[in-house]
């Protein structure tokens, strides 16, 4: 199942406008969100498509430079110890020196991981790292996650953020396929309203879909896979991730075991 439903959605990369990198090699992301700590699970994830991968330690560059993988580096430093902890500034531009002159070279960072899902209140914090990041590392994502949500309290959201963080890519989540039954609605919204802030700015923006049951999350069919990444794409998104390539909760971060994970491998 995880294999044949990976493989189909390589056929993004011949209908949407690639990325083009520094070196004028053409990428478009196609992202495991997951922690990997082992050669073995990225060389499953080379050979499903996925060219890029949201946290990433510091012993697994190499590795993925050996698979054609672009990382998004996770270093406690920099994004903490606890996924629900308040973003702390001080801690992180003291790192970013020494680490960056350490690996900023490295061919495999793509970026270095900042915070997923971000309350407004944090992005003076985390304007003040993204713009060391951008003096100190120029072409280097700061890569944070942001919320979902719809309406004019959600327009404010990405608005401040843009404004305050200066990003170069915005990318956010929306999952849709309960149990109970899907709310596509509030895909389709919540989509607009990033494209739009998106344009607004001219900036690309990526989508994290649903690829993995859990907590109370159905078993996505080939059918919802295909309509979050192609509905995606028509509304102009420029990278994909997936939450998730492994069927299991997410290994750093103290992150809480979501539970009931299904369906996968």
């Amino acid at each position: 199942m995880l294999r044949r439903t990976m493989s189909l959605l390589l056929v993004v990369t011949a209908v949407a406008a690639s990325v083009v990198t520094a070196d004028d090699t053409p990428f478009f992301p196609l992202m495991a969100w997951d922690y990997v700590d082992d050669e073995e699970t990225l060389a499953k994830m080379a050979e499903c498509g996925i060219n890029s991968v949201a946290f990433v330690p510091e012993k697994m560059l190499d590795a993925c430079q050996k698979h054609g993988m672009k990382a998004i580096l996770y270093v406690p430093a920099l994004a903490g110890e606890r996924w629900d902890a308040a973003f702390d500034a001080d801690r992180a531009v003291a790192a970013l020196p020494e680490l960056l002159k350490r690996l900023n070279h490295h061919p495999a960072i793509w970026g270095y991981h900042l915070k997923d899902e971000p309350s407004a209140d944090m992005y003076p914090a985390l304007g003040r790292v993204a713009a060391e990041l951008r003096r100190l590392a120029p072409g280097k994502w700061p890569y944070i996650n942001l919320l979902p949500g719809e309406g004019p309290d959600y327009d404010s959201y990405l608005e401040q953020f843009i404004q305050v963080c200066r990003p170069p890519i915005l990318s956010y989540d929306r999952y849709v396929l309960f149990e109970s039954g899907s709310q596509w609605p509030v895909f389709w919204a919540n989509l607009a309203q990033v494209r739009d802030a998106a344009r607004k700015h001219d900036l690309p923006f990526h989508n994290i879909i649903l690829t993995a049951a859990h907590w109370h999350y159905r078993i996505p069919t080939d059918e919802d896979i295909r309509m979050q990444v192609f509905g995606s794409l028509v509304y102009g998104a420029r990278g994909i991730a997936y939450y998730k390539f492994m069927s299991e909760s997410l290994d750093c971060l103290q992150a809480p075991d979501l539970g009931n994970f299904r369906g996968g491998s």
